[in-house]
């Protein structure tokens, strides 16, 4: 998330980040310059 906008995509739903599905639960939203959208989902390390 944090190299996201040097490799073209920008961060969405900023509100929500990190822990949109609760304490346990780290994802972030990205979207690109062609509209694709991912959702980036990681174990607490």
């Amino acid at each position: 998330m944090g190299d996201a906008e040097e490799h073209g995509w920008r961060a969405l739903y900023h509100e929500r980040y990190p822990h949109a599905g609760g304490p346990d639960h780290y994802a972030g939203w990205l979207e690109n310059s062609a509209g694709f959208k991912a959702e980036i989902v990681a174990d607490e390390a």
